[in-house]
């Protein structure tokens, strides 16, 4: 199965950028929170890209 790494970063990035973009358009007490809680998705989204560039790499049985 081919992970198509690429897309899904961009994807991500667009909904983030959506998220900021709301956040920051109207003041609310928990924009803090947000926008500590969306670093920390951020770095399982490296984490999880990582892996999944890991997997990539590795063949398949049917491709050995």
């Amino acid at each position: 199965m081919k992970i198509d790494i690429p897309k899904i970063i961009d994807e991500y990035l667009r909904q983030r950028s959506l998220l900021i973009e709301k956040v920051t358009a109207k003041p609310n007490p928990y924009n803090r929170e947000i926008v500590v809680l969306t670093s920390r998705i951020d770095t399982v989204v490296a984490e999880l890209i990582d892996l999944a560039e890991g997997i990539e790499t590795v063949p398949s049985e049917d491709e050995s």
